[in-house]
């Protein structure tokens, strides 16, 4: 009886290792700049008229790059909005107005902002696929006339010299079709990556592929079904992947 016994208890043991070793250790999201998650929601809050801040995982911003004065829905041009913040010494007189360069491809959301090089050495920022941008006034809850979100599809690499700045402007795609149109009046922040499967699924086709710029606008259709429509089809997801 008690060889039966232990034998009971020796199987209960094995089972319940078995059991530990195989569960997973953990389910946190891979918000790397290869952008591939492991946890994926069907939430479309931010998107489309729908409340809220996009659901995502946050952007590791660099600590040696920082944004001077505000990121813009538009170009700036002659509008005195770049405050040199206070706590940033001896940046260099290279923000003048004026002087952005594009990356990447997209519709109606252009961001700008000047960046920052705290280094003396020359820096690599790379904006990984699926980062979305939002208006920064809205609260997160209230339903508003606010300003379209933008997502970047393929990743953004801005080469930044040592102690220096870089105008940038980041095309990106829409993700609220009947939102107004973005302006230099609306300040914007990187909200998150996006954790929406659909969109996931967009980004993850799309960002290594080399003639999104024939594509555009069938892009920001399929864009606008997921946050506005009836949602991503295998028709879509057919013909993203006929691409080069």
């Amino acid at each position: 009886m008690k060889k039966t016994l232990s034998a009971i208890v020796i199987g209960a043991l094995l089972i319940s290792v078995s059991f530990i070793s195989c569960k997973k250790t953990s389910d946190a999201p891979d918000t790397s700049g290869n952008h591939v998650l492991n946890y994926y929601t069907g939430s479309l809050s931010g998107l489309g008229t729908h409340g809220g801040l996009p659901a995502g995982f946050a952007f590791a911003w660099p600590s040696n790059i920082k944004i001077v004065g505000y990121m813009t829905g538009g170009d700036p041009g002659s509008k005195s909005i770049f405050k040199l913040p206070k706590n940033l010494k001896n940046i260099p007189s290279s923000l003048s107005k004026g002087n952005y360069t594009e990356y990447g491809i997209g519709t109606y959301v252009n961001v700008y902002m000047k960046l920052y090089n705290t280094n003396n050495t020359p820096y690599q920022l790379i904006i990984p696929s699926g980062v979305i941008m939002c208006d920064s006034f809205p609260n997160d809850t209230t339903v508003v006339d606010t300003s379209q979100s933008g997502i970047i599809i393929p990743p953004d690499t801005i080469n930044i010299p040592g102690s220096d700045t870089v105008g940038v402007c980041l095309k990106s795609f829409c993700l609220n079709e009947h939102h107004a149109a973005p302006s230099s009046l609306n300040k914007y922040k990187f909200a998150v990556i996006t954790s929406n499967e659909s969109l996931h699924t967009v980004v993850t086709i799309l960002r290594n592929k080399k003639s999104l710029s024939a594509h555009i606008s069938d892009i920001q259709t399929i864009l606008w079904k997921i946050t506005d429509g009836q949602g991503l089809s295998q028709a879509d997801i057919d013909m993203m992947n006929s691409w080069n």
